[in-house]
């Protein structure tokens, strides 16, 4: 917006055919609160009224104290903008803000050497990896609102001893951990409510941390810039630790290998939602009679200044997930010389891995074999659901594990809600079966001919995949553990004034298919290397790898082919 127009003066941007403010060709500013008709040849409903100096202007005593805050934040953005053109067109402002980053490494290593057969030693690596997100982290505001100080330290440290037990046979044994603390506040009060004066009660108290935050600003028409508040901050605390053993034994023509490790990974993380709100300003706004438009002035901008907004939205809280994983390793190989000519390498690995899981079990997954046709909710085609009888807004979806523990509850507060109690409990706690995988490796060497300027190689080895955390994360915000409240064709002072939204279809659910299976790769290689006269190689070498059950993100509710794309005929009803 211009200026002007922060302060309620639409009279240029109004302005009619002929260029001059105040004449009859004028655009109109609709006032709300009265009826009637509003237009350029009859202004009963517009602000001025009669009076063309007033016309397109909404009085000071009008604008009220969270559509001032409002206007504070644009006041602020052109404040720091480096460009800014006082017309009401398009991409007026220009930010070029500081964006630094900071990257610094120290290491420490110690080897002590006991005796001839023990040697202990020990590494720590510290990372500070520090940058400035001027227009936020994760969350990509169009305006610099959340400038978010990016930290990303990261930890490991490692002890070891390597224990020689006789000529032929050593042993080493390791212990590492490492830790990564991202946390990503504000770097500045652009985020904060009391950095603009805004007023307005949200609809639930203690959502977060950062409860002064100012609401996101999700949708606006007529090509106005959004913003985001500091709600959606992330916070990522991971830590890991890893014990190991490996036995090496050399006999003859053999080099066996036996060992075994241990990992355990703990990781916490937020869900992000918009506990402070969020805001969506548009013309098409219903009046208390519920005509449509007739609730708006004409200009998102004026609508912003009354605090007339047409959909606010609010979650009752950030969701938290103490996520947790281990896995299992083992192995074994040997390294046998069959001949001079022949060299054969074997091996086979183990891994038993568990799904991450919660500590708290709050998380719910979809399972569309636990979807029930004749319990479904019914759909218009815009997505607005009713729930007729025998129906739940909750088919297909089961909870975590057994119910949140006792001792969990403190961090989840809608652990006995109504809503929760409506799903069944019953998957696995990771949401799919741990399995048992076994990873076969072999390869050889062979000299074919006695002058050994001939070799011939090849190998196969099998590796299985650990699946990351980043497919379970995005569930601790799936329903029913989060609650959260829409109104609509309401004022920021008394927003429960609004009407509440229709009851609508679930938006976009995280899920995972409760069959999944951990992805692998398998690897195999022949070639074979000759040595011309002169010292020159040439070698000729078939590579290639095949990947299986690899991890993907299909919409298994989209519209089949050739039917119309709408709510009403997705296959899983009251699903986004």
């Amino acid at each position: 917006p211009t200026l002007d127009e922060l302060n309620g003066n639409f009279r240029f941007r109004l302005r009619g055919a002929d260029g001059i403010v105040g004449t009859a060709d004028d655009g109109v500013l609709r006032d709300p609160n009265l009826t009637g008709t509003c237009s350029a040849t009859n202004r009963t409903a517009c602000f001025g009224g009669s009076d063309p100096n007033l016309w397109n202007i909404i009085p000071i005593a009008r604008i009220t104290t969270d559509g001032r805050a409002l206007a504070n934040v644009y006041r602020k953005m052109i404040e720091i903008s480096s460009s800014f053109n006082n017309s009401p067109v398009g991409s007026n402002a220009t930010f070029q803000p500081f964006s630094p980053a900071d990257f610094r490494q120290e290491l420490i290593r110690l080897d002590y050497v006991v005796s001839p057969q023990h040697t202990i030693f020990g590494r720590y690596v510290h990372d500070s990896n520090q940058n400035l997100d001027p227009f936020g982290t994760f969350t990509i505001s169009q305006l610099p609102t959340i400038q978010h100080a990016r930290n990303r330290p990261g930890n490991g440290l490692q002890f070891g001893h390597l224990w020689n037990i006789n000529s032929n046979l050593i042993n080493d044994a390791r212990v590492n951990f490492s830790w990564t603390d991202q946390v990503i506040p504000p770097a500045n009060e652009l985020w904060a409510r009391s950095t603009y004066g805004f007023a307005f009660n949200q609809l639930f108290p203690s959502g977060g941390t950062y409860e002064d935050s100012i609401p996101d600003i999700s949708a606006l028409s007529g090509g106005y810039s959004t913003f985001a508040g500091a709600a959606r901050s992330l916070v990522a605390l991971a830590h890991d630790s890893t014990v190991s053993d490996t036995l090496t034994w050399v006999k003859g023509d053999h080099t066996a290998k036996i060992g075994f490790s241990y990992n355990f990974s703990k990781v916490q993380q937020n869900g992000r939602s918009t506990y402070a709100g969020a805001l969506n300003f548009n013309t098409n706004r219903a009046n208390a009679a519920g005509a449509a438009n007739l609730g708006s002035t004409g200009q998102v901008a004026g609508d912003i200044l009354l605090g007339n907004f047409r959909t606010y939205s609010e979650f009752a809280f950030d969701p938290v997930g103490k996520f947790r994983f281990q896995q299992y390793e083992g192995f074994i190989a040997d390294s046998w010389r069959v001949s001079k000519r022949l060299s054969v390498e074997l091996g086979v690995r183990y891994q038993y891995g568990t799904p991450f899981y919660t500590r708290g079990n709050n998380i719910a997954n979809f399972d569309p074999s636990l979807y029930d046709p004749a319990k479904a909710v019914s759909v218009t085609t815009g997505g607005v659901v009713t729930i007729p009888a025998g129906a739940t807004r909750f088919n297909g979806l089961i909870r975590a594990g057994d119910g949140v523990p006792e001792a969990e509850r403190g961090y989840i507060p809608s652990w006995d809600s109504a809503n929760v109690a409506a799903v069944p409990t019953g998957a696995p706690r990771g949401l799919y079966d741990a399995t048992h995988e076994f990873m076969p490796r072999i390869g050889f060497a062979y000299s074919p001919f006695a002058n050994n300027k001939t070799a011939i190689r090849g190998g196969f080895g099998m590796y299985v995949d650990r699946i990351e955390g980043n497919i379970i994360f995005p569930l601790i915000s799936n329903p029913p553990y989060v609650n959260s409240a829409s109104y609509e064709n309401g004022n920021l002072a008394d927003i429960r004034g609004g009407s509440p939204s229709a009851l609508s279809v679930f938006g976009t659910l995280a899920a995972i298919d409760p069959n999944l299976k951990t992805p692998r790769t398998m690897n195999f290689s022949l070639g074979i290397q000759h040595e011309l006269p002169g010292g020159i190689f040439v070698e000729a070498t078939a590579v290639g790898n095949l990947g299986r059950h690899l991890t993907r993100n299909p919409d298994i509710n989209s519209v089949p082919f050739g039917v119309a794309d709408n709510f009403a005929n997705r296959p899983y009803k009251g699903y986004g």
